[in-house]
């Protein structure tokens, strides 16, 4: 058994030696300068510790305590490892690598992790910039970073071009360095210089394209309401007709977690090259974990790597339209969407007081299984003849499928998707927090065929692309607007298998009531 230390240990021992520094009275930001420093003239501490496990341990451990000390958005390790990937996906290399808003220089850590591009970048904060180089230097890679406002060196034109711009601005703000109005005309979109409040990430998005190179790539960490947000429709539209979208990665709400606020973040992909046409496809996938939990403790794996690998093979594609607004119909050679076979509606719920002791079920996200739906008697589940009555157009039928629609939090969006097969003899109809989606008659795929895309990796991402607001929601028209599906399936033996799960389920179910009911009462 190797005696190596590994990163939770040494993450460990650089925490021990921040709080000796802090002891005798360092404040945290010069503690951390102070170990990069110790690092970087004792660089036989690093080898005995593994070498590159040491410099993955130190990067971990910046990410933490920068934190603490700035309440910054700092790049999980994690995630910048994924976003160098996608830097130099398709074979592309770069030969200057650009962060306008460096931090602790993790992003650029990574990128020369992979690549020999020249490493540059801005930071507004003196002490966290030299805590960066330090950082990157302990590898054996130099980096130039300029001290100041990404924002005011652009306008002062100071900021280098660079043919990869890799980077995670800041979120959910407005600029307060300089005034908008300062920023170079020529380079700000109509629709951003209409916008009344111009969040930093979009402005963020337009330094970053302006000082990329013709065929250039830009990799950033931003909130996904830069695809999802209704106002930016317009942004959308003029960005995506300019520039191609390539790739989009959702992350797990527990990403940015323990920093509090940031509860839908992605990774984009765009490259600086008009699209061939106005839509196209584009790579989508959902990550679940980013190895730690909404606290910021260790927890399941990152599957960030198994990710990357799935958008290397493109299993998950939408066309951009979909993350955006559609610009153009699809042709009638190419697949029609879902709101073009189906009819896509929302439930009703009743008032708190409405509930009947017996009546038509109402079917909320509890009765939902991801499984199959069984129909069992649940508190205030039971709505009046004449609310069901009053309501046809949700009355749920064989066929239907059904899922959640709304929720406090994204992560539960879609989680618990079901194929109706039967109805109680009362009737049932669905609640506002779950969606149906009912094919019509003549459709391209069938009901079981659809429920187990919706539940695959490429339904999933698909669907979560979709999701807008800070509390969650998917909205009937936006997912009216997916291509229906055609996998390659044996549809029939789909079917068969999805039959004989069910009679398995009932039959569980039946026996499992039939215990229950030895202990009466």
């Amino acid at each position: 058994m190797s005696d190596r230390p590994d990163t939770a240990s040494l993450r460990r021992r650089l925490a021990a030696r921040h709080r000796e520094l802090r002891d005798v009275g360092q404040n945290p930001i010069d503690a951390l300068l102070t170990i990069s420093i110790e690092l970087l003239e004792n660089p036989g501490l690093c080898e005995a510790s593994g070498g590159e496990l040491m410099l993955t341990a130190f990067q971990q451990f910046l990410t933490g305590e920068l934190r603490g000390a700035f309440g910054q958005y700092l790049t999980p390790p994690a995630v910048a490892a994924h976003a160098a990937g996608l830097a130099i996906m398709g074979g592309r290399s770069a030969d200057v690598a650009l962060d306008p808003f460096v931090g602790s220089g993790i992003l650029l850590d990574a990128i020369g992790r992979v690549s020999t591009a020249k490493l540059t970048g801005c930071e507004i904060n003196p002490t966290v910039a030299r805590v960066g180089e330090a950082a990157n230097a302990l590898s054996g890679r130099q980096v130039e970073i300029v001290i100041g406002d990404a924002f005011a060196r652009w306008v002062a034109g100071e900021l280098p071009r660079a043919d990869l711009v890799i980077t995670n601005p800041p979120f959910g703000a407005h600029l307060k360095t300089i005034e908008v109005s300062a920023l170079p005309a020529k380079r700000l979109r109509p629709s951003v210089a209409a916008l009344a409040n111009v969040p930093v990430e979009i402005l963020a998005i337009e330094l970053a394209l302006d000082r990329l190179s013709p065929d250039g790539r830009l990799v950033a960490v931003l909130p996904l309401s830069v695809l999802t947000n209704r106002r930016l429709t317009a942004y959308r539209g003029e960005l995506f007709a300019e520039h191609r979208l390539v790739h989009v990665t959702t992350l797990p709400e527990e990403t940015f977690a323990p920093y509090r606020g940031v509860a839908n973040a992605c990774v984009v992909v765009i490259d600086k090259k008009p699209p061939a046409s106005a839509s196209y496809p584009v790579t989508f996938e959902a990550s679940r974990s980013v190895g730690y939990d909404a606290t910021g403790r260790s927890a399941a794996p990152s599957d960030l790597d198994e990710v990357l690998e799935r958008v290397r093979n493109a299993t998950a594609s939408l066309r951009w339209t979909q993350l955006g607004e559609v610009v153009e119909r699809p042709s009638a050679s190419e697949a029609p969407t879902l709101g073009e076979v189906a009819d896509i509606f929302v439930g009703k719920t009743p008032g708190r007081d409405e509930y009947v002791e017996s009546g038509p079920f109402l079917l909320k996200v509890g009765g939902l299984s991801g499984s199959f739906v069984s129909w069992r008697e649940r508190a205030r589940t039971r709505v009046p003849e004449a609310f069901y009555r009053a309501n046809p157009d949700k009355q749920l039928r064989p066929g239907d499928i059904c899922f959640t629609c709304a929720a406090h939090t994204p992560k539960y969006i879609a989680q618990k998707i079901d194929l109706i097969t039967s109805v109680p003899l009362e009737g049932a109809i669905a609640s506002r927090e779950v969606m149906t989606i009912r094919l019509r008659p003549g459709a391209p795929i069938d009901p079981v065929t659809l429920l187990y895309y919706l539940r695959s990796s490429s339904g999933q991402a698909a669907l979560r692309a979709l999701v807008r607001g800070s509390t969650a929601h998917l909205y009937a028209q936006d997912v009216g607007a997916l291509p229906v599906p055609s996998p390659d399936v044996d549809r029939a033996d789909l079917r068969r298998r999805h039959e004989r799960a069910e009679a398995a389920f009932r039959q569980y179910r039946k026996i499992e009531d039939e215990i229950v009911a030895i202990f009466p009462g």
